[in-house]
């Protein structure tokens, strides 16, 4: 009976023991715990005041006003580089590449306010070897960066800017993302915080918003002008919506509504998809469009082309007829002046859509009569 005794007491006591050193080994773990949290929460405070976010440029607030050219240069691999080259004339910035054509005047303070506001976030690698990881390989170096270049008067440099990979899906609540970017001769790169437009085709910058007109403007339409066949498309006010044909052959009907007014109001939803000074592009046999609106505006249109889009050329006169009818020929003067102010010295290059329908023929608008 003793021996059983002095067993169950040794077994209480040995528990005891164990539970001492697991208390002592969860103190010891909360401890380090502790520890680690601290630890963490020091790196995290040390990393996030390593860098403070400055101004990338911080000389350009005072100079951005003397901007005079603003070039991009972007890589075309085997092919060389490509430019597009702005450049402000009196009060207004015109694009060199398209013969001084205006450009898009929010477009490029867009550009400026950029790089006045653009950051430096964090520093990063300053080996050249890596710049082409980051996109930052001069473009003339057969490398993926766009260069930006701000010029003053005689294109004395105020700036330039090597532009690389963004990092996708990351902005904060002002809009502005990530960007990596370096002085273009500086190896020194930088995680760039900014809204910061980058477009090196040309056709982006081009100020496109020349025609300003509303299908309600369109009073009639002639295709082919001046031709053996031409198309005459008309309607009496602009709360008749259909046109009808004029000249309807006999023995022939439209093929519809939708066909036929796409013709007549195609100008109103063209998009104008490039620009070349008037002598670049041969108008030879053209054929012409006569374009009457409302309000008193006649349009002589000439195109020019293949097969898909055609080049427009425009000739905005006031439109006799209703001058003779009433029309108020101070404001028709006026509208025809803005319109000659944009149009005048210039070809237009319409999309496909658009061009198929200033082309169609008689046949194309009609289909013989049933019986």
């Amino acid at each position: 009976m003793s021996g059983l005794t002095m067993k169950g007491t040794k077994g209480r006591s040995g528990l005891a023991a164990d539970k001492r050193r697991l208390a002592i080994l969860a103190g010891v773990t909360a401890l380090f715990s502790v520890a680690a949290i601290v630890a963490v929460s020091v790196q995290e405070s040390s990393v996030a005041t390593r860098f403070t976010p400055e101004p990338f440029f911080s000389e350009l607030n005072e100079e951005s006003a003397l901007a005079h050219k603003i070039v991009f240069t972007i890589g075309k691999g085997m092919q060389g580089t490509q430019s597009v080259t702005l450049t402000k004339q009196g009060d207004i910035w015109v694009v060199e590449e398209r013969g001084n054509y205006p450009a898009v005047d929010e477009k490029v303070q867009q550009v400026l306010t950029g790089l006045v506001d653009l950051e430096k976030f964090e520093p990063r690698t300053a080996n050249p070897e890596f710049h082409r990881q980051l996109g930052l390989r001069e473009p003339e170096n057969l490398g993926r960066a766009v260069r930006l270049q701000v010029l003053g008067e005689d294109d004395v440099e105020i700036l330039s800017l090597l532009t690389g990979e963004t990092v996708e899906g990351v902005s904060d609540t002002q809009g502005r993302g990530l960007l990596y970017a370096r002085r273009d001769g500086a190896d020194q790169t930088w995680l760039t915080r900014g809204r910061l437009p980058l477009n090196g085709e040309v056709t982006h910058w081009l100020d496109t918003d020349v025609l300003n007109i509303e299908r309600a403007d369109i009073r009639e339409l002639v295709l082919w002008s001046g031709s053996p066949n031409p198309t005459h498309l008309s309607r009496p006010d602009a709360d008749e919506r259909n046109f009808s044909i004029v000249n309807l052959p006999e023995g022939r009907v439209g093929r519809g509504a939708a066909i036929i007014n796409g013709s007549a109001v195609a100008l109103a939803t063209a998009e104008i998809e490039d620009v070349a000074p008037v002598d670049a592009v041969t108008f030879v046999n053209a054929p012409h469009v006569e374009m009457t609106t409302f309000d008193g505006v006649h349009f002589g249109i000439d195109l020019m082309g293949g097969r898909g889009s055609l080049w427009a050329r425009f000739e905005v006169t006031a439109d006799q007829a209703a001058l003779d009818a009433g029309a108020d020929p101070v404001a028709v003067q006026e509208r025809v002046d803005a319109l000659k102010a944009k149009l005048d010295g210039w070809a237009f290059k319409l999309d496909e859509r658009s061009s198929v329908k200033l082309i169609q023929t008689m046949d194309g608008l009609t289909r013989p009569a049933e019986g």
